[in-house]
Parts: structure tokens; C-alpha cells; sequence
């Protein structure tokens, strides 16, 4: 009587299983960290952005003399919120904010006049422009008419996830960043 010797049957042994399923497990947790920074940094670029522009809106609207006025902006930091800022949409508490204002000093947000742009819940501020800006007393980045030249100049640097930006207002109040 002779043995037959089974066929080998084609399929995957246990460790090519296992180094497939390494090779996933990696791939997965990479593609996650990566994911997870760029969407921090599109938050930092954004919140860069809008600061940015509604520097540059308050320049130029004093500048042009809108409505025969003074123009000028006023970062709200949260958690922890001024007085100015208490009756600022939205939410200040959760959010810091950005406002443009429409008078020689922010001393409170007027819903009338005023524009709040949030920012992400989680960005900080500091820099000697920062906290001239929100000094008791005469706050805020305010843009002679006319002129257009700022009040203070300076650098704010504002950070998120542990990534932080620099921008500059020049005493032209021109902002690079």
C-alpha cells in the first residue's frame, strides 16, 4: 500500500499573517499622528489668518476714515476673560476672540458696532504687543484716522498644540507675519 501525500494547499502561515497585520497597525497609527498635526497647524493657519485680516481691516478703515472714526482691534484670551470682554458673542468664556471695534479705545464690546470673529478654544497669546493691547486702561490696537498709524507696535505670538506663530505690527501699521 503506498501513502499518498497530501497536495500543499496555497494560504498564509501565522507569521505572514502577523507581519501584515504590523505593517497595518503601523501605517494606521502614522496616518492618525499625521492627521492629527496637520489639522492642528490648519487650526493655527486659520486663527493666524483672521487675526491677520482684521488687523489689516481696522487699518485700512482708519486709514480711509470710515465713518469719521478710529478703528481698532482687541483680543479677548480665554479662559480667563477680561471685563471688556464679558458681554463679547461668542461665548468668550470657551473662546478667545478677535474684535474689531469702531472708537479711540476698546473698553467694551458694543454688539451695535462690533464684530467678534472666534478663534479655536485652545490658542494662547502672549508677546509685548498682546499685552499692550489688553492693558487696563487704554486697550486694544486702535488705527488713527487719516494716518492709519497704530497706537503700539509690536509683536503678538499666539500658539496652539504646542506650535506658536509671530506676527508683527510696525509702527506704519503694517503687519507682517
Amino acid at each position: 500500500m503506498r501513502k499518498t501525500v497530501p497536495a500543499k494547499r496555497p494560504g498564509f502561515t501565522i507569521l505572514e499573517m502577523t507581519l501584515v497585520i504590523g505593517i497595518l497597525v503601523v501605517l494606521v497609527t502614522l496616518t492618525m499622528v499625521l492627521s492629527v498635526n496637520a489639522i492642528g497647524r490648519s487650526a493655527l493657519t486659520s486663527g493666524e489668518s483672521v487675526i491677520v485680516q482684521t488687523i489689516r481691516r481696522a487699518h485700512t478703515l482708519g486709514q480711509n476714515n470710515v465713518e469719521n472714526s478710529s478703528w481698532g482691534v482687541y483680543l479677548c484670551p480665554g479662559p480667563v476673560v477680561p471685563t471688556e470682554c464679558e458681554a463679547a458673542p461668542p461665548d468668550a468664556d470657551a473662546h478667545p476672540s478677535v474684535i474689531l471695534f469702531k472708537r479711540s479705545a476698546f473698553l467694551s464690546y458694543n454688539a451695535a458696532s462690533d464684530q467678534a470673529f472666534e478663534l479655536h478654544p485652545d490658542m494662547s497669546f502672549t508677546g509685548a504687543l498682546f499685552l499692550r493691547m489688553t492693558t487696563t486702561g487704554k486697550p486694544g490696537l486702535v488705527f488713527n484716522q487719516v494716518s492709519g498709524t497704530p497706537t503700539t507696535s509690536g509683536a503678538i505670538i499666539f500658539s496652539l498644540n504646542g506650535e506658536s506663530r509671530t506676527l508683527t505690527v510696525n509702527g506704519k501699521g503694517l503687519v507682517e507675519h
